[in-house]
């Protein structure tokens, strides 16, 4: 059962969550290191190109859509151990989730209006 989870594990856990965190912050504030992270991806595919490589997904400056990147991290990474996390923490529902899913509802609401650049 997943009540049972071990301290370790638990605690590798928490690590993760907080590594992952910025969605579930206050729109203005997930908003501001959504963008922080967008250039710090941007300049990785800057280098990557530098170095004749081909740019990872998210990293080209020339397709930005942080909207559909932070959807599909959110998605992906950020609810699913938010919500685990939330079998044994239930504060976590409120003062994470709630907040996560206001934000991941604003990147969808641009996405469905074409609007690519925040």
């Amino acid at each position: 059962e997943m009540k049972k989870l071990s301290r370790g594990l638990l605690s590798s856990l928490i690590l993760h969550v907080s590594d992952v965190s910025n969605p579930t912050r206050p729109g203005a504030i997930s908003r501001k290191w959504a963008y922080a992270v967008q250039t710090e991806f941007f300049r990785q595919g800057d280098k990557e190109i530098e170095l004749g490589l081909s740019r990872s997904p998210y990293m080209n400056r020339a397709h930005e859509n942080l909207p559909r990147m932070q959807v599909a991290f959110i998605d992906a990474v950020v609810h699913p151990v938010f919500r685990l996390l939330a079998d044994f923490l239930p504060l976590v529902e409120d003062h994470c989730i709630k907040p996560l899913q206001l934000n991941r509802a604003f990147y969808q609401s641009m996405l469905h209006r074409g609007i690519l650049k925040t």
